[in-house]
């Protein structure tokens, strides 16, 4: 069995950071109509940097630069997540591929704008990152 792989981006434009909401599929994937940090999924042998940017600029049409590796966790399908940070080189947002909205929202209100199904997937470090330690 092929494990899927995808990475999970905070991305920073001064103080906000990156929020996108998916577009409603009937609960086909977990964040079916949810507000999330922007995750693309890896194609096959794809580098994690080049997913972090394509992931980016699909979801909302925003390049990148500074990419850094933070943590790595497991959703509950056992799809292999690795988390990063980067900053954009620009503010403006164009929804795209399955994304319907997305927005630059103060860090320190991400984790409240963010589905609580999302949240409770973040690894300590992203957490730490948002500042909800247990």
């Amino acid at each position: 069995m092929v494990r899927k792989e995808a990475v999970v981006t905070i991305v920073e434009f001064g103080d906000e950071v990156l929020v996108v909401k998916k577009v409603d599929d009937d609960g086909a994937s977990l964040m079916s109509d949810k507000w999330h940090l922007p995750g693309e999924t890896k194609q096959d042998g794809e580098p994690d940097e080049y997913a972090v940017r394509r992931g980016i600029y699909e979801e909302a049409s925003v390049l990148v630069t500074g990419i850094v590796y933070v943590a790595s966790s497991r959703t509950p399908k056992d799809t292999s997540l690795k988390w990063y940070r980067c900053k954009a080189l620009s503010r403006q947002i164009v929804p795209g591929d399955d994304v319907v909205d997305g927005k630059w929202v103060d860090r320190k209100n991400v984790p409240y704008v963010c589905d609580k199904v999302s949240v409770e997937l973040w690894p300590k470090e992203i957490r730490e990152y948002f500042r909800l330690v247990d």
